[in-house]
């Protein structure tokens, strides 16, 4: 952890204001946005019955009563009401005292310096005593640029946020202070950096450099593409084909049961097609290697005549493609590398494979695309022989790169993650991380930003206790019949039925139906009282976790009210966003790390559980031992070094006793 993370959290201290001072912040607060006098109180009966559960006289300091204490006494504080008043009172009250603890936060948020930016920047400035010169060299902010700031022309910008802090650390003011002036637009998702470079990956870096020389080169799809693709996907969805098993068929969901960013490529029959999104871009891209420039290592052919699946029977050119975009990898042989092969010959399968079955795509092949003169193209039988023949060609190419292979990952997993899978319990370095998060909540009157703030928090902490895929996150509903989170007693518990799952087709495949620990239904009832109401489409939308500003496209497909909220790539940036300032390396954890966490730190306590890793995962045993076991040699060092001090301690114990080693050694003669 940074030195910045690891001093004191900007927690909600422990508040010497009193219950009487409390309730009269709130009442000023509620006159002022013109409630009624019947409401003002019931707001003020809810903090009296709160107060009356607690045993607080209204002359008590507030303590840690709405800080660290919070989570249990809230529990506490339900459980007597929900045996004295209604079921309606109750949800009412349990609003209000969600309500009041805001209130409270915002007394320990209270600093006094104006509302807008320039404003505070001003007047802690003149606290400071400090000449404008000095506070520009302690911060490293040049004079013109405070000067803006201070004249109000300007606000920073998201790349300026790491100059801010730096003045927050030289004026002395509390952090965020400063942070929480400026509009919620231009901290852009409440990024928190104190350098203005974004740590990145190799992978990051990578895609950088390969952007750089050549920005786009997926080929646009035409009409005829499109007609194609359709042909096919009827092919893979259709279960009553000869020879169709489940391994080379496809799904078909709902748009309320998908998580991807749904495109016209994975639309059919009104449903949506998530493995033909995936296929589709494979497609496009090797088709635009076809197009692009030698210059960049492309085969330079004229676009004009690419626009067809036919180009897949050129088994040498997918060869070319396959090593170029190794290549572009910097010459890592990586899982991507031969999934994409492996996905490209997939579809020259005899029998099975949709090119092979589509026949009639043989005349749409080009000359420029038949380099054997004599070969016949056009019979339905020389085009499945050719495709058989482009099809072996590709599965012994495959076998080559597969011995070659080490097993590598275009994106590391432990550039991210590596100094929370290195520790002795990885667990705990996660448990730290989102204390840290919960211990800096944003000004409560930020709702927007406080609102996301419980968002991601609640969903950290369903990560943690059920490491899922970012897609079941997104997916998740509390509404309706077939909601994924739904009541169980007192608490929660989640239900995904087996088709929410990509391994669905596995002999080894389950439903996942757990309850939510009792801290967990805590955070749930918060977040769906207090933030969700907050954020975008939650009138309207079942799901659980939604974005705090709405970017809607059309679709080709339409997606109900109901089913609107986040992407699994929305899930990811939520959470990626708020872990990076608390990573050591300043990269962000994606959602599929706490998979990775909790494997390994299960396996560092109990070595040899797979079985169990994948019940917690709710995968596959195979799965389980080829993509999660982080277990390195400094676990088998920290190992020994356990027994090596087990067997000193009890050497030392021995030798306390008298005659103890000498009769020890006689017992073992």
């Amino acid at each position: 952890m940074t030195k910045q993370q690891t001093s004191k959290p900007a927690a909600l201290a422990e508040l010497h204001s009193t219950y009487a001072d409390l309730e009269s912040r709130g009442v000023d607060t509620l006159t002022s946005n013109k409630k009624s006098t019947g409401q003002i109180a019931n707001f003020r009966t809810a903090l009296r019955a709160w107060r009356s559960v607690l045993s607080r006289e209204s002359s008590m300091p507030l303590g840690k009563d709405f800080g660290e204490m919070f989570d249990s006494l809230f529990q506490r504080f339900q459980d007597v009401q929900s045996e004295n008043v209604a079921a309606r009172t109750l949800k009412d009250r349990v609003e209000q005292i969600l309500w009041w603890r805001s209130v409270a936060i915002g007394m320990a948020n209270d600093d006094t310096l104006p509302e807008s930016f320039s404003g505070a920047l001003h007047l802690a400035y003149q606290r400071s005593g400090l000449t404008r010169a000095a506070l520009c060299r302690a911060s490293g902010i040049c004079m013109g640029t405070l000067k803006r700031w201070f004249a109000g022309d300007g606000l920073p910008e998201h790349d300026s946020l790491h100059a801010v802090r730096a003045l927050e650390k030289v004026l002395d003011v509390r952090p965020d202070t400063l942070i929480c002036r400026i509009p919620a637009r231009r901290l852009r998702g409440s990024e928190r950096r104190e350098d203005a470079k974004r740590p990145t990956t190799t992978f990051g870096e990578r895609m950088r450099r390969n952007r750089e020389g050549l920005a786009k080169f997926a080929l646009e799809p035409t009409e005829r593409l499109f007609a194609q693709w359709q042909q096919l996907i009827a092919i893979k969805v259709d279960f009553s084909r000869d020879d169709a098993t489940p391994r080379n068929t496809w799904r078909l969901k709902p748009a309320s049961r998908v998580s991807i960013d749904i495109d016209r490529s994975a639309v059919f029959d009104g449903q949506v097609c998530p493995s033909a999104a995936l296929h589709f871009q494979l497609v496009r891209c090797f088709l635009g290697y076809l197009a692009t420039p030698r210059k960049y290592g492309g085969q330079e052919l004229p676009a004009a005549g690419l626009d067809t699946l036919a180009w897949l029977v050129r088994d040498d050119l997918i060869k070319r493609y396959v090593k170029w975009i190794q290549n572009r990898s910097d010459g890592i042989l990586h899982s991507g590398v031969l999934t994409a092969l492996n996905n490209l010959r997939s579809h020259l399968r005899p029998k099975t494979g949709a090119v092979w079955l589509m026949t009639d795509l043989a005349q749409t092949l080009p000359a420029e695309g038949r380099p054997e003169a004599a070969c016949d193209y056009d019979s339905a039988t020389a085009w499945q022989a050719r495709c058989e023949a482009a099809y072996r060609v590709l599965l012994d190419h495959q076998k080559k790169l597969q011995e070659q292979s080490k097993g590598e990952k275009s994106r590391n997993p432990k550039e991210t993650m590596g100094s929370l899978i290195r520790q002795e319990s990885p667990m705990l370095e996660l448990v730290r991380i989102i204390s840290a998060i919960e211990n800096q909540p944003p000004p409560a009157h930020h709702k927007r930003s406080y609102a996301a703030w419980l968002r991601d928090l609640l969903l950290l902490k369903m990560l943690q206790r059920h490491p899922l895929r970012g897609h079941h996150f997104a997916i998740m509903t509390f509404r309706g019949s077939a909601a994924n989170l739904r009541r169980a007693g007192s608490g929660w518990e989640l239900d995904f039925p087996l088709s929410d799952f990509k391994n669905e087709k596995s002999s080894s495949a389950m439903p996942y139906t757990v309850t939510l620990h009792p801290t967990l239904n805590v955070w749930v009832n918060r977040y769906l009282n207090e933030a969700r109401p907050l954020l975008k489409h939650s009138s309207a939308s079942h799901r659980v976790f939604l974005p705090s500003v709405s970017r809607r496209k059309s679709l080709p497909v339409e997606v109900p009210e109901e089913a609107w909220g986040f992407t699994s790539a929305g899930i990811y940036h939520c959470i990626k966003t708020r872990t990076a300032p608390y990573t050591e390396s300043g990269i962000g954890l994606s959602t599929h790390s706490f998979r990775h966490i909790a494997a390994t730190d299960h396996l560092k306590r109990n070595p040899r559980e797979y079985a169990l890793v994948a019940l917690i995962l709710n995968d596959s045993l195979p799965t389980v031992l080829k993509e999660y076991d982080y277990m390195e040699a400094q676990d088998g060092v920290r190992a020994l070094e356990n027994n090596i001090e087990d067997a000193e301690e009890q050497y030392r114990s021995m030798s306390s006793r008298p005659n103890g080693i000498a009769a020890s050694a006689d017992n073992a003669g």
